[in-house]
């Protein structure tokens, strides 16, 4: 029966002339496997094992593009992060290097199906503009490292279960791997690489910059309390009220100067450290009343200035032929400290515990001592 006849049948006017469009096939896009991938080996005829293999796509759930920008904007905003402790400005700039490396627009999409493995290899086997070099151990491990906490602090709700422990255990496997590398680098060195003594330092310092340079006075400060790159955004106060359980301080008293740290590498929350400067021959807190004075500071100022000073004293090593910044400083510390083979057990745990790490981190840091 034709088409005609048929709607004739029907009583419907059938219009001439008018094109009949034929039915056209529209692809629709399958949802999402909700399972982890699969394989399966059975048996087939011949007895020889045949593998089945279920692909896995991650659960995407109408959210916004998980872009650059819109991860920092998440970054910049989220209170559980410490801005002091430069962690906000460090988690930005290690997802810049893995939205360049992995060549991400979208990170949701650039962890999709499998995809995690290219941003993985490209962020392992980054190298550095500057000499087209492999990026040092250290940098590749703390990439990682901001790698797992980006996954499990903003994208984690928004990955199906199953696929997001896939992800995150691919990234901390090669996290792993570089702790282990890290370790072995400091072993290492520890064989080949030796230190000055921190007064050796000084002198050198005094040399090349005078001792009412901000270089002697940072020299200073290192030799007597061995912290990380904390001295850069501490703020001066002179009433311990004033202290808002977040930023960094030196408490000016009227004979006595205090460092109080809220916010450092390994602090917890609401656990500050409290320093009580001690002060050889008063000479530090000469040189600290000196600088204050120089400088026109006063409370609510930042001591020393607001911004990193790792690159800083990096510079001023140079200058005065010392390999390193503030890691160098901590080394030359600990070697000088436990050089001594009288050290008690006791002196070690103080050691560790005003340089704000174990004391089994302490003897990854011991070098020889020159001469």
């Amino acid at each position: 029966v034709t088409l005609n006849n048929a709607l004739s049948k029907l009583a419907i006017e059938v219009v001439p002339d008018v094109p009949v469009v034929p039915d056209v096939e529209v692809s629709v896009p399958e949802p999402p496997i909700q399972t982890p991938s699969i394989r399966q080996s059975k048996k087939n005829k011949k007895g020889k094992p045949s593998t089945i293999t279920v692909t896995q796509s991650p659960t995407v759930t109408a959210n916004p593009l998980f872009t650059y920008e819109k991860l920092t904007e998440m970054i910049k905003n989220d209170p559980k992060i410490n801005d002091k402790k430069k962690t906000k400005a460090d988690y930005i700039d290690h997802m810049k290097k893995i939205f360049d490396f992995g060549g991400c627009v979208d990170m949701i999409s650039c962890l999709s199906n499998g995809n995690y493995k290219n941003v993985i290899s490209k962020l392992w086997e980054a190298k550095n503009p500057k000499n087209q070099q492999l990026y040092s151990v250290n940098s590749r491990k703390a990439y990682f490292q901001s790698f797992l906490k980006i996954l499990d602090n903003y994208l984690k709700p928004h990955i199906q279960d199953a696929y997001f422990k896939i992800v995150k255990k691919a990234v901390d496997k090669e996290f792993q791997k570089l702790k282990t590398m890290s370790m072995i680098e400091k072993k290492e060195k520890q064989k080949t690489v030796k230190h000055i003594r921190f007064d050796t330092y000084l002198e050198k310092i005094k040399e090349e910059f005078g001792t009412d340079s901000k270089h002697y006075l940072l020299g200073k400060l290192y030799e007597v309390f061995t912290c990380r790159d904390d001295y850069g955004g501490m703020i001066i106060i002179d009433n311990k009220n004033q202290n808002n359980q977040e930023s960094n301080y030196l408490l000016k008293e009227k004979n006595k100067y205090t460092i109080i740290l809220n916010s450092y590498k390994t602090s917890v929350d609401g656990d500050p450290t409290i320093f009580h400067l001690k002060l050889k021959n008063n000479d530090l807190k000469l040189l600290i009343d000196a600088w204050i004075l120089k400088n026109k500071l006063k409370s609510g100022n930042y001591f020393i200035g607001k911004s990193s000073l790792s690159k800083y004293i990096s510079n001023m090593n140079q200058k005065i032929g010392v390999k390193g910044a503030i890691n160098t400083l901590r080394q030359m510390r600990i070697s000088q400290t436990l050089s001594d083979s009288n050290i008690s057990i006791d002196e070690r745990d103080d050691l560790s515990n005003s340089m704000m790490h174990s004391v089994v981190t302490q003897l990854l840091y011991q070098h020889q001592m020159e001469n």
